[in-house]
């Protein structure tokens, strides 16, 4: 869980897929406030603004190999908790 106003990261991982990398995306829903995802390394990273629980923060995000052709993945009904300063 992050906590508004203190810096917060994470990174999504895959395993699999062929090619040189990933490409990661939102496909569905929104980040917090604050929050937003580099497709290139599949971070979350920023500063929250406003508390949420994962009930309206909720998203799907899919990533995309290199490889020709493509394969991608998605997972949905991931839920971010950002509490209140204390």
């Amino acid at each position: 869980a992050g906590v508004t106003g203190t810096a917060y990261s994470q990174t999504l991982v895959a395993t699999g897929g062929s090619g040189s990398g990933y490409t990661w995306s939102i496909i569905t829903g929104a980040l917090p406030a604050g929050l937003s995802l580099a497709p290139a390394t599949g971070v979350i990273s920023g500063t929250p603004t406003a508390a949420c629980s994962p009930a309206n923060a909720s998203l799907s995000v899919q990533v995309v190999d290199s490889d020709t052709p493509a394969v991608s993945a998605s997972r949905t009904g991931i839920g971010l908790t950002v509490n209140p300063s204390a």
